[in-house]
Order: structure tokens, then C-alpha cells, then sequence
């Protein structure tokens, strides 16, 4: 579980604070860069919407770090939704800057996991679905 202390560091800290906080010393602590609210959004989910709505400190820096890190963005929330669903859940299209930053995103997520999109948006005990 996360609280505001973490997503205020995660949204107004340097990056050298919040790599302190996230991996000290070089060592990741996954359980902290995984960490979910009691609605199951993880800090991931929370820095992705962010990363995309501010022009602060390098935001696409800390979706990288938290990646890094061990972040998991395939971690859905309770109501079935991962990082991918709510980067690109949008009634409209977005501004060309923020549609940079979603496939930059994408290529994050992709080269940390492997996996390539529409794959990236289900659970593989999904897959007999499709």
C-alpha cells in the first residue's frame, strides 16, 4: 500500500530522491515500486496519468525508473485494468505531444517486459479468449 507521501515524491521529487526511495544503493525494492491503493492503482498507474497531464521534471523519467526498478505494468487494478488501459483510455484524441509520450510509454513497457501490444492490455488467462 502506498500513500501520499510516496505519490508526492513520485510527482513533485527529484529524480535523485525518488531513486533513493525506490532503489537505494542500486538495489530495487519491487514491492515498493509495485505498490497499489485500495482501489488495486499502482504508483505506475499513477505516474503514467501524470507523466501525461505535466510538462514537470522529465515525467517519462520516472515511468522509466519505476520500470527499472521492477514496477510490474501488467499489475491490473480491481477493475481489470493495467498501466495501458488507462494511458490510453481517452474520449478524444490527445495533443500530438502527449501522443509522443504514450508511444515512448509503450516502448518502455514493451522493452521491460517483452511483450508486444495488444498483448500488453490482457493477462495471459486471457488468451483462450481472443
Amino acid at each position: 500500500m502506498y500513500d501520499k507521501a510516496l505519490l508526492s515524491l513520485m510527482y513533485e521529487g527529484s529524480l535523485e530522491d525518488i531513486r533513493s526511495r525506490v532503489a537505494p544503493e542500486g538495489r530495487s525494492i519491487p514491492n515498493l515500486a509495485n505498490a497499489q491503493n485500495v482501489n488495486g492503482e499502482t504508483v505506475l498507474m499513477k505516474v503514467c496519468r501524470r507523466a501525461l497531464s505535466t510538462n514537470r521534471h522529465s515525467p517519462l523519467a520516472v515511468v522509466g525508473l519505476l520500470l527499472k526498478s521492477g514496477a510490474n505494468p501488467m499489475v491490473c487494478c480491481d477493475s481489470g485494468k493495467n498501466v495501458l488501459h488507462d494511458v490510453f483510455w481517452s474520449a478524444k484524441p490527445p495533443p500530438p505531444d502527449v501522443l509522443k509520450a504514450m508511444e515512448k510509454m509503450v516502448d518502455m513497457i514493451h522493452e521491460c517486459t517483452g511483450r508486444e501490444p495488444p498483448a500488453l492490455l490482457h493477462k495471459d488467462k486471457h488468451h483462450t479468449i481472443w
